[in-house]
């Protein structure tokens, strides 16, 4: 099994910018390992490499990877986890 584990710079989207594993088998995947920006929540969610490329081509982020939920897809977006986002901007009534 090869793994590789670099830092991608881009643009795109936040989690881009993270620190990701890559595993060749038995599948191609990449895991991005995440951090909130606020209260340094981490994680890392594995995204199979087809969808990346998806993504990279134009795909919106919830079609891309439907099997990440919207609170890790926000967290990949902006770098902020759902706790933080929500104290950021609570709901008004």
């Amino acid at each position: 099994m090869k793994v590789e584990t670099i830092t991608l710079k881009s643009g795109n989207a936040d989690f881009l910018n993270h620190r990701h594993t890559e595993v060749y088998q038995p599948e191609h995947i990449y895991i991005f390992h995440l951090g909130c920006k606020e209260c340094h929540y981490m994680t890392h969610v594995k995204l199979k490499s087809k969808d990346l490329f998806n993504y990279h081509q134009g795909k919106y982020i919830q079609d891309a990877f439907p099997y990440i939920s919207q609170a890790t897809r926000g967290l990949m977006l902006d770098g902020i986890c759902s706790k933080c986002w929500d104290k950021m901007f609570p709901e008004e009534d």
